[in-house]
């Protein structure tokens, strides 16, 4: 997966060519996708691109290996997570977990957002699964564990495998580890749950649902988990935080994004939302990438401006957002036009396109034109450094500052209310890239590639500018939520930090908050 998302290899297609040249035994091919990884694999198949169809009917079918207890699941899930043991396979690896459960304290909220995450990961799959238009065999965890003999052979059967008695299956010895602190907190969650006024039967492999009589069991079932619908409104009333949206379900024990859907607009939001929003002028708006959303900032300068004015507000920054993100949903700006005023974040110019690179979503994924491949921004700048002369590098700079300034004033032109453009950065505006085939001295600090110059044709677009450089509190160290000790986050790619220096500090925010307060007071 990190070979393709670099560029470096294309599986679909590899695929493809191993089905042409027939390379296979009994003709049937097959891959592996973990759930978790579904957004990132299909972000790297360009369905415009790989059309099978060209080699003629393809007989698909979908073996889908899942669990019927999925509070069991989760809390495998989150201890592995916590204590970065995911097997054990030596002794050394044993004692780690052991001693790491040794010291677990327990929660009940982490373990409910672990549900939600893994909620979350199966609606995924359904939708996958169902774009496929593919048979599907539900293959439990359960069942393959105690008789895979049995479980097998009807997976071969189902891929259309002849014969499939003559292959050699396993005979049924694994059995399950002796853990009885895991099952202690397992119990305690259950039971947390049913002093929520939930309850579920121990080992059912069902998760409680609510009956308007109060609680109700649910029955042990073979064929079936809950359906995904009511699941995920249960984990909902278990924890009204764990709505998952970008960054929440790693960041969850350093903080509580309570993100929340708004009617008639895309995406989830981080709260709290103004629940005012139809009253022009009633709430302030505050547009932007992660920064403006706070990743890692339990009070970010949104929040602390309502506080201070008391004027609700709305944060409508997105991870990865540029300016053609809002110019393409044109229902955010339907709000944005509803507010008092817009605090309007100068965004990074990797989130635009030029002629190497489509920005996809208004967001800092591109696909690279010469090929087609889809990634992450940074990754097609270094493409671009790797591979081209630096003439070429010097011209698709330029395009990009111009297509950046077009899109921000465009954006700012097409804001109603009065707008507050905020530089936000740990650098001035004035800086000068350096072509020297690094990456970081070519894009800068955020807001990346953006100079003295191209603000300097920007800030007449806004009403009010307000510049905050800063870099106290970098790097931030992060805590947990509920102890106040340090705390490591473990990001999809399998990096672990305890701290952070790649979005603003807490007291960066502050010192935005303080540079903005004199401009907003002005527009109340």
């Amino acid at each position: 997966m990190r070979l393709a998302e670099s560029g470096d290899f294309d599986f679909a297609r590899l695929m493809i060519s191993v089905m042409v040249a027939g390379a296979s035994g009994n003709g049937i091919f097959g891959t592996k996708v973990i759930s978790q990884f579904l957004d990132r694999a299909e972000r790297l198949v360009d369905r415009d691109v790989i059309d099978l169809s060209a080699f003629g009917p393809l007989p698909l079918r979908v073996v889908r290996l899942r669990r019927r207890d999925l509070v069991a699941q989760a809390l495998s899930n989150h201890l592995a997570i916590e204590s970065k043991v995911f097997f054990e396979r030596n002794a050394d690896k044993t004692a780690r977990r052991n001693a790491y459960l040794a010291d677990y304290q327990y929660n009940f909220e982490p373990l409910a957002a672990a549900l939600s995450t893994l909620v979350d990961q199966e609606a995924a799959l359904d939708a996958t699964v169902a774009r496929t238009k593919a048979p599907v065999l539900d293959v439990y965890y359960e069942d393959l564990v105690g008789t895979p003999t049995d479980e097998l052979t009807r997976v071969l059967s189902f891929i259309g495998v002849e014969n499939p008695a003559k292959y050699k299956t396993p005979s049924a010895t694994t059995a399950k580890l002796d853990d009885s602190q895991t099952a202690a907190i397992y119990e305690q969650f259950l039971s947390d749950a049913t002093t929520a006024g939930l309850a579920v039967e121990h080992g059912s492999g069902s998760f409680p649902q609510e009956t308007s009589s109060g609680k109700e069991d649910i029955a042990s079932t073979t064929d079936a988990i809950p359906s995904l619908a009511k699941t995920k409104a249960l984990a909902a009333k278990i924890n009204p935080n764990a709505q998952m949206g970008p960054y929440q379900a790693v960041d969850i024990d350093v903080v509580d994004y309570d993100y929340t859907r708004i009617d008639g607009l895309p995406r989830r939001w981080r709260g709290p939302v103004p629940d005012n929003l139809d009253e022009p002028g009633g709430f302030f708006a505050a547009l932007g990438a992660a920064q403006t959303v706070g990743r890692f900032c339990r009070d970010p300068y949104v929040a602390q401006i309502q506080r201070t004015t008391g004027l609700p507000g709305l944060n409508l920054g997105f991870s990865g957002a540029g300016p053609t993100f809002y110019l393409e949903q044109p229902e955010i700006l339907d709000v944005v036009n509803r507010s008092r005023f817009a605090i309007v974040q100068v965004m990074s110019g990797r989130s635009v396109g030029n002629s190497l690179m489509r920005c996809e979503d208004g967001r800092n994924i591109v696909t690279w034109l010469p090929t087609g491949e889809r990634c992450f921004a940074e990754e097609a700048y270094q493409r671009l450094l790797d591979e081209y002369p630096k003439r070429d590098v010097r011209k698709v700079v330029a395009e990009a500052r111009d297509g950046w300034i077009a899109h921000m004033g465009e954006l700012l032109d097409r804001i109603e209310v009065p707008t507050v453009l905020a530089w936000f950065s740990t650098r001035s505006p004035r800086y000068k890239p350096r072509f020297d085939g690094r990456l970081g001295t070519l894009m800068g600090a955020f807001p990346h590639l953006v100079d003295h110059r191209s603000m300097k044709q920007l800030v007449g677009r806004a009403d009010h500018y307000v510049k905050s450089v800063s870099d106290r509190g970098v790097p931030h160290r992060l805590t947990s939520l509920t102890t106040g000790r340090s705390v490591s986050v473990v990001f999809p790619n399998g990096e672990s930090r305890n701290e952070d220096s790649s979005y603003p500090s807490p007291e960066m925010h502050d010192d935005l908050t303080q540079a903005l307060l004199p401009v907003v007071r002005t527009l109340l």
